[in-house]
């Protein structure tokens, strides 16, 4: 087991080459915190400039609710790294059980998020809101795509 293989599907070994390097756990721990890192900070970049463009195409609220669409994309996904890196090291349960809890908690955050966004703004541009939140979402497939070194297998 470890970093270099877990039973997989059917109990045939898998290998992680994708985030291990090497099979020394502190490396492959840190390899996944860094490929979050890159999909937080993709989602914070995105953020910034879909604020700066509406900003140009439909003046201070729109970016204003750019930057909102962001935030809401963004800070679940902070609050899940924070969570799942707050079970690093421990058992195999714990890590698991960090997972759910993580996931719960983005969800809630996300929806938390999105009634404070419609409650509390006076004036939203929608698409704006809308388009840099999923924005963020693709993030994370525009990261682990450019991230994710292709292996052979042997």
């Amino acid at each position: 087991m470890g970093c270099n293989g877990v039973d997989g599907f059917l109990s045939r070994p898998v290998e992680f080459h994708v985030f291990c390097a090497g099979s020394r756990p502190n490396r492959c721990h840190w390899a996944v915190n860094r490929t979050i890192a890159r999909v937080i900070y993709a989602q914070i970049a995105f953020t910034l400039v879909g604020a700066l463009v509406a900003a140009a195409w439909g003046g201070m609220t729109a970016a204003a609710s750019a930057g909102a669409g962001g935030a809401i994309g963004f800070v679940p996904s902070l609050l899940y790294a924070v969570t799942v890196r707050a079970a690093a090291g421990a058992a195999p349960e714990k890590q698991l059980r960090a997972g759910y809890v993580a996931e719960f908690l983005k969800i809630a955050a996300t929806l938390a998020l999105f009634a404070a966004t419609f409650i509390g703004f006076k004036e939203l541009s929608f698409w704006p809101l809308l388009l840099t939140y999923v924005g963020t979402l693709g993030a994370y497939w525009l990261v682990l795509w450019f991230d994710v070194p292709v292996t052979k297998q042997q």
